[in-house]
């Protein structure tokens, strides 16, 4: 098959940010099927403009080659090969071009044993380069094997070994992980986690060995009740050596969602070499624009900036550098508890978590830099019809980066006629970091309403509003939609008017668009 396709299109990183994209795409997809290995290839060129409001536009452009093999037999088991090459640049007015390719080749396996497809062997290998104006490698191989003892034991073995190299950083790390599940009755779990960690980077090293007991049970009460708990308790023993050198962090994996508390893992972070992409490590963000990094104590937080290019709930990779520790080893003994009580068919529920790490043991130097933390959260949450409401409070008492969290989310759904549907829903949050100066307050308002003219057009209305106070924090946006949607068999024509008024930390930004989009099915 042959594809050409050239499109305008609106889209939305949550209900108050959106971007505008402009598409070109044509390419190719050949399918050989057999019985032996049946293959998938494709080539495609991609061509995109984004356009943001008060932002440069970014202009994206990709080369795609990608070919996919499979095979299953009884012998072999299901076997996939997926090879995937990418020559593309990423042009921005104001920031560096970023120019270069990705080479992705993945294997997989699955292979039943004995005969039981509950005996499993998992095997995966994995590399990943990126050239060009960021250079790095990933290479991973994966093996895990799951089997199922008798009707009461299960257990998961596996070994990790990953290289991962940026510039003319290096870290190899080997993972070994055994656990073994045990259910004693329908509603009681135990689990015994055994694991090694060996990681041997530029100017760094790391050893560490440990296991987790834990324990699940769930309870009905009575006809309309329940009672979920779990108990589990940690010990790892850990030796850690640095150069004289500052040490490189590579690829940190970070989810960013408005309202939420996000640090960098390691303390002494030398900000300036802070690298943010996303998660192919082919898009750079621009701190400022994208994403702002604040002190706390000797941790850094790093937040999404509202209008930029990382969206909401989105996962990015953070490359950075931290100032060298002294050699020493450490023990930390860990134990997490939770309780969930449900009521009257889950019209209630309250819940509590504790996460509790201390470190009893520390040999070494005595400027060692280690956390001790104890984490409480307690919830509630109701839903009633079409009523919904939580409310969380977490107090993150840690002995680098205390915090204590506030949430509250409501959210109503009720249809005033049987053509009309009306939606509201809202959430508040309030992060109380180290001074009364560092609280961060946020509040989003949403409300919907959809009527149904005729069987053949509908008619939608939108309108939020948010609110973000804090430290480098001051937003005020305030959005409305309405639209208008037609159809007819094969045809469909929509209308739109957006309104988009933001006040960001003093700059001020009104906007009207006008979206018509017609559309028809041969």
């Amino acid at each position: 098959s042959l594809s050409a396709d050239k499109s305008w299109e609106t889209q939305n990183h949550d209900f108050f940010e959106r971007q505008y994209l402009r598409f070109t795409r044509y390419g190719g997809h050949f399918r050989f099927t057999n019985k032996f290995a049946p293959a998938f290839f494709s080539v495609n060129n991609n061509a995109k403009i984004i356009d943001r409001v008060g932002r440069a536009s970014r202009f994206y452009q990709d080369d795609q080659i990608s070919l996919s093999v499979s095979n299953k037999s009884e012998r072999t088991g299901e076997t996939r090969l997926d090879l995937a090459r990418d020559n593309f640049s990423r042009t921005e007015s104001d920031t560096p071009d970023q120019i270069g390719t990705t080479t992705n080749f993945d294997l997989f396996n699955q292979k039943s044993l004995y005969g039981n497809e509950n005996n499993r062997l998992n095997s995966s290998l994995r590399s990943y380069h990126l050239t060009g104006s960021n250079k790095s490698g990933l290479f991973n191989f994966n093996e895990r094997l799951e089997i199922k003892h008798s009707d009461a034991i299960n257990s998961f073995t596996t070994y990790d070994f990953s290289d991962n190299s940026s510039g003319a950083t290096d870290a190899k790390a080997h993972r070994v992980n055994a656990l073994v599940k045990h259910q004693l009755y329908e509603s009681l779990y135990s689990a015994l986690d055994l694991r090694y960690f060996t990681n041997d980077a530029t100017n760094f090293s790391q050893d560490v060995y440990g296991a987790t007991l834990s324990e699940d049970y769930t309870k009905k009460l009575g006809k309309s009740g329940r009672l979920t708990s779990g108990v589990s308790v940690g010990y790892d023993s850990e030796k850690r050596k640095n150069s004289t050198d500052d040490v490189s962090v590579l690829d940190e994996s970070h989810t960013l969602t408005t309202g939420s508390i996000t640090f960098l893992e390691m303390p002494n972070v030398d900000i300036s070499t802070v690298v943010v992409t996303d998660a192919t490590g082919t898009i750079l963000y621009a701190s400022g624009m994208d994403y702002r990094l604040v002190s706390a104590g000797s941790r850094l937080q790093i937040q999404r900036i509202a209008g930029g290019g990382i969206a909401d709930n989105q996962q990015v990779l953070v490359d950075y550098r931290v100032h060298p520790g002294p050699l020493f080893a450490f023990t930390t003994v860990s134990d997490n508890a939770h309780v969930r009580l449900d009521f009257l068919d889950d019209l209630i529920g309250v819940y509590y978590r504790v996460t509790r790490e201390r470190h009893p043991r520390i040999s070494g130097e005595e400027d060692a830099i280690l956390e001790s933390l104890s984490d409480k959260t307690i919830g509630a949450d109701i839903h009633y019809k079409n009523l919904s409401v939580e409310w969380e409070n977490q107090d993150y008492d840690s002995t680098l980066s205390p915090y204590t969290r506030r949430s509250l989310k409501e959210s109503l759904l009720w249809n005033p006629s049987a053509r009309s549907t009306v939606l509201l829903q809202s959430s508040q949050s309030l992060l109380q970091l180290f001074q009364p100066e560092d609280e961060q307050k946020y509040c989003d308002v949403i409300s919907r309403y959809s009527f149904l003219i005729n069987q053949a057009a509908r008619l939608n209305m939108e309108a939020g509003y948010r609110w973000q106070r804090g430290a480098l924090i001051r937003l005020n946006h305030l959005t409305g939609k309405c639209g208008l949607e037609w159809s007819s068999g094969k045809f469909l024509m929509s209308i739109e008017y957006d309104y988009n008024d933001q006040l960001y930390l003093g700059e001020g930004l009104i906007n009207h668009f006008f979206f018509t989009k017609i559309k028809r099915i041969f």
